[in-house]
C-alpha cells in the first residue's frame, strides 16, 4: 500500500475524504466508518471549543478505552490541544499529581463510578472537567481544523514508572509521523487489513495501532482491556491481520490455545514490552504464530528496532531513520560488545515535559541515552539485554535480573518470578527472588536455590526467596521491580 503524507491538521479527516466508507473502528458489535468517525470526532471537537478549550492547552482523558477515547484523540488533534491519556487504574494522587505537573486545565472524563472520588480530589486544582455525554455528529470545515506544525504536541503519555517516578513524553506530530511512516516501511499495511487492539489507550503501544489505521486506512478492532477467551475468538473468527502483545499476554493467549495453531489470517504479532523466554518464543513457532520481537519505548513514540516475524534469535533491526549507538565510558564499543543504547532521529522526544530544562543525564548532546544494555553485531543489528537501572552489581560483578527470572521460569513449579537487587553489607547488591507458583505447588526455598545452581554461576544465585499471589505489572504487562523491593522493605 503506497504512503501518502497527511496534511498537518485533521489527519482523521483526511483519510475520511480519501476512504469514507471503509470501516476504521469497531469496538463491539458496533462498526464505524472513517467518515462516521470523523463527524462524531468534530462534534467532540466543537464542544471542546464551546468549553473554552483552545489550540495548546492540556487536556486530560479519564475516558475508558473504547469508541469515546478514539473520538477524543482526532477531536484533540482537530482543536490543537495536547491530550494527557489517564490510566484509570492509578490511584487518586498518582492521578492528581500527572494532571497537576503537566498543567492541564481540562479533565474530558466519562461519567462512572471511577471519576467521583477523582473529581472530589480535583476540585481544588481549579481544572474545569467536562463529562462525556453522546457525541452530536458534525460535518466538518477547514474552519474547524487547527493548523499544526510537525512539532506540535498530540500527545503527553507518562511513562510507565516500571523503574521509578514516571515521566511527561510529548510525542509530537512530526514523531508519530515519522516512526508509523518507518514501521509500515517494515511491516507493509494490506487494502482492508484489520488490526487487532487490546493494548490501553493511555499506552504508546495501544495508540500506535490507531495511528497507523487513520494514515493507511486500515480497521482496528478496539478490545476495552486484553482478555485471552475474547482475543482468541478475534482471532478466529475476524481475519485479523496483527496484533500487539506483551510476553505475559502472549503467555496467557497459548495457554489457553492449546495445541491449536494459528489462524491463517495472522501475519504478526508484534512482541515487545520486556524480554520474552525462549520457551515461550519456540511455543509460539511451533503453532505458527509469526512473533515479531520488537524493541520501542514511549520516547521514541513506539518501535525503535524489530525482527522478522518467526524470526528468535534475539536480533533487531533497527527501523529507517533511527540511528543506534552502543557506549561504555563514553566511548562507542566494538561490535558485539556489550554497553548503553543510545539512539537519535525523527521519532525521538527532543525533552521531558514540566522539568524546566532540567533532563538530568537522559541525553548525550543530541542523543538519547535509553538506559539499556545491549550490543551492536557487525551487521548494525540490536540485541537488548538489559535495563541498566535493573542490572545488580554486585562484588564488582555485573547480574541481569532477567537472566535469573529466565532460569526460575524453567523451573516446573514456578509461574512468575521478578529477581532484584537488595543492599548486601558485603557485596553492595544481592539478588533476591520473589516467585508466584502454579497450583498445587510447594514452596521450597533450597529446592528454588538448588535449580538456580545448576544453571547459573553461584553469585547469580538469589540470596533469598519469597512467595507471593502475584507480581506487580503495569498495564503494559511490565514488571515494576522497585514496587516488589518497596513492598519487601528492602
Amino acid at each position: 500500500m503506497p504512503f501518502e503524507k497527511p496534511p498537518d491538521s485533521g489527519w482523521l479527516w483526511w483519510r475520511a475524504e480519501r476512504t469514507p466508507d471503509a470501516e476504521a473502528l469497531r469496538v463491539g458489535d458496533r462498526s464505524f466508518s472513517f467518515q462516521e468517525l470523523a463527524r462524531r470526532a468534530a462534534g467532540v471537537a466543537r464542544r471542546l471549543r464551546a468549553e473554552g478549550v483552545r489550540s495548546g492547552d492540556v487536556v486530560g482523558s479519564f475516558l475508558p478505552d473504547d469508541g469515546s477515547a478514539v473520538e477524543l484523540l482526532h477531536a484533540a488533534s482537530a482543536v490543537g490541544c495536547t491530550l494527557l491519556p489517564l490510566n484509570r487504574r492509578l490511584t487518586t494522587a498518582e492521578i492528581a499529581n500527572q494532571l497537576e505537573e503537566s498543567g492541564a486545565g481540562y479533565l474530558f472524563h466519562a461519567d462512572d463510578a471511577l471519576v467521583q472520588n477523582l473529581l472530589g480530589r480535583l476540585a481544588q486544582h481549579g481544572l474545569r472537567c467536562i463529562g462525556k455525554r453522546d457525541a452530536e455528529p458534525n460535518e466538518h470545515t477547514s474552519a474547524l481544523l487547527a493548523p499544526l506544525d510537525p512539532d506540535s504536541v498530540w500527545l503527553l503519555l507518562y511513562t510507565s514508572g516500571t523503574t521509578g517516578s514516571p515521566k511527561g513524553v510529548p510525542l509530537r506530530y512530526g514523531q508519530i509521523l515519522a516512526n508509523a511512516q518507518a514501521a509500515a516501511s517494515v511491516f507493509p499495511p494490506r487494502a482492508g487489513d484489520r488490526s487487532l487492539g487490546c493494548l490501553p489507550l493511555f499506552h504508546v503501544g495501544g495508540l500506535s495501532v490507531l495511528f497507523r489505521s487513520v494514515l493507511f486506512g486500515t480497521s482496528v478492532r478496539l478490545h476495552p482491556r486484553f482478555d485471552a477467551n475474547a482475543v482468541d475468538r478475534a482471532l478466529e473468527t475476524e481475519s485479523i491481520a496483527d496484533v500487539s502483545l506483551v510476553a505475559t499476554l502472549l503467555e496467557r493467549l497459548l495457554a489457553l490455545r492449546g495445541a491449536r495453531s494459528a489462524p491463517s489470517s495472522l501475519r504478526r504479532v508484534l512482541l515487545g514490552g520486556g524480554p520474552a523466554s525462549k520457551a515461550l518464543l519456540a511455543r509460539a513457532k511451533e503453532l505458527g504464530f509469526p512473533v515479531a520481537l520488537t524493541y520501542g519505548m514511549t520516547e521514541a513514540a513506539s518501535q525503535v528496532a524489530t525482527a522478522r516475524p518467526g524470526e528468535i534469535s534475539g536480533r533487531l533491526t533497527p527501523l529507517p531513520g533511527v540511528e543506534v549507538r552502543v557506549v561504555a565510558e563514553g566511548r562507542d564499543v566494538e561490535p558485539g560488545c556489550a554497553g548503553e543504547i543510545l539512539l537519535r532521529g525523527p521519532t525521538l522526544l527532543h525533552r521531558y515535559w514540566g522539568r524546566g530544562g532540567n533532563d538530568g543525564d537522559a541525553f548525550i548532546g543530541d542523543w538519547f541515552r535509553t538506559g539499556d544494555l545491549g550490543r551492536l553485531d557487525r551487521d548494525g543489528d540490536l540485541s537488548v539485554n538489559e535495563r541498566r537501572v535493573d542490572l545488580i552489581v554486585s562484588g564488582g560483578e555485573n547480574v541481569s535480573p532477567a537472566e535469573i527470572e529466565a532460569v526460575l521460569l524453567r523451573c516446573a513449579d514456578v509461574e512468575d518470578a521478578c529477581v532484584a537487587g537488595v543492599p548486601d553489607a558485603e557485596y553492595g547488591q544481592r539478588p533476591a527472588a520473589w516467585v508466584v507458583l502454579k497450583t498445587g505447588a510447594r514452596f521450597s526455598a533450597p529446592d528454588l536455590a538448588r535449580h538456580c545452581r545448576e544453571h547459573l554461576a553461584g553469585f547469580k544465585v538469589p540470596v533469598r526467596f519469597e512467595r507471593r499471589a502475584a507480581l506487580p505489572r503495569n498495564a503494559g504487562g511490565k514488571l515494576v521491580r522497585h514496587r516488589v523491593v518497596s513492598q519487601s522493605g528492602d
